[in-house]
């Protein structure tokens, strides 16, 4: 579908969620063309919720009482419990506790976490590999060649819920990012980067850095886009 063709159609949604016109004006923004990946995937995250409103009459998004700080403070807050939604990778859960979970961050873009709230902003998932340090893939901070700049991503730490804070919950502003050298963006070859945080994670028993593993198990695929 090329840009036209969604302007149109976000144009059209506009009168019912007015909150989607911010894609067609943002991919209009040249400035963002580092993001434009970003907007791609939220749009199509988007256009799955239509598809599903046809079909149900149901209004995806509206204006609820918020249940964190964050969200009283965002026009784009969701109706739905997290547990209501579906989860589209087979054999995916939520888990209810976090063990498995405890070194998995969320990185986020810190004007769209500035200007619509708390999870909004996420874009990528990465591990906690030590205090300063995150591993992440390198496609999440390229696109066509470009790399996200350091001041323009925030790291979150100690929840599992996107949209929600906790006690635990840490903001972390990001120092440099560093991709593989032999990492080709076309190919996704050598898919590894790095990110140095200015502080360091208040490491504990809620979460921690991620292990190493010495054989081939059967490995446990973890991310908060999913």
């Amino acid at each position: 579908m090329n840009l036209s063709k969604l302007i149109v159609i976000l144009a059209f949604i506009h009168c019912h969620y007015k909150h989607l016109n911010l894609l067609a004006d943002a991919m209009l923004e040249d400035n963002l063309n580092i993001e434009s990946a970003v907007l791609r995937s939220n749009y199509k995250s988007f256009y799955n919720v239509l598809d599903e409103v046809k079909n149900t009459n149901e209004a995806p998004l509206t204006k609820v009482k918020s249940k964190s700080e964050s969200f009283a403070n965002s026009s784009l807050v969701k109706t739905r419990e997290d547990d209501e939604f579906v989860f589209l990778v087979a054999g995916g859960y939520r888990p209810e506790k976090n063990d498995f979970a405890k070194y998995v961050v969320s990185l986020r873009l810190v004007y769209m976490e500035d200007e619509y709230g708390f999870g909004f902003g996420h874009f990528c998932g990465g591990s906690i590999i030590s205090k300063k340090v995150i591993l992440t893939a390198a496609h999440c901070l390229t696109t066509r060649g470009s790399i996200t700049l350091a001041k323009n991503i925030k790291v979150i730490a100690g929840t599992t819920r996107r949209l929600l804070r906790n006690k635990q919950t840490q903001e972390l502003t990001v120092a440099s990012v560093k991709l593989h050298p032999n990492y080709y963006e076309y190919k996704k070859i050598y898919d590894i980067a790095l990110i140095k945080l200015k502080d360091e994670l208040d490491l504990n028993e809620e979460f921690d850095g991620a292990s190493f593993w010495k054989v081939d198990p059967c490995l446990m695929i973890l991310g908060m886009e999913m």
